[in-house]
């Protein structure tokens, strides 16, 4: 599915309750990472009972990064939100944050995960 820039402000309605920031800075190629990860954790913490802030998601040399808080003490829950975020951001890396389709990093003045299209 092809998204526009401002579906990201959907991911920020979906999952309000665990966005503690102003707006998601990557490209919309990103978009089904993200949901998939959040979707994820949202699930963790209904189960659990937990709660997970995000403060930050980025792209940071041509990789997505997820940035989170917690007071959780529980080393199980803070593992499989680690995995979670891992898994999405090893996936950004073969995904062009552009459009979503597959990609690999490119170097040039930035370093950024492109499809072949999106490189020029």
């Amino acid at each position: 599915m092809a998204y526009e820039k401002e579906d990201m402000e959907v991911l920020q309605e979906r999952y309000s309750s665990l966005l503690q920031l102003e707006y998601i800075e990557c490209d919309i190629g990103w978009f089904d990472i993200i949901d998939k990860a959040l979707a994820e954790i949202l699930m963790l913490c209904y189960e659990t009972g937990e709660e997970v802030k995000f403060v930050q998601i980025k792209e940071k040399f041509g990789g997505l990064r997820m940035y989170y808080d917690t007071e959780s003490e529980n080393d199980d829950f803070r593992k499989k939100i680690d995995d979670c975020i891992y898994n999405a951001e090893s996936e950004s890396y073969t995904i062009c944050e552009i459009c979503g389709e597959i990609g690999k990093v490119r170097k040039g003045n930035w370093i950024k995960t492109l499809c072949d299209e999106h490189k020029k």
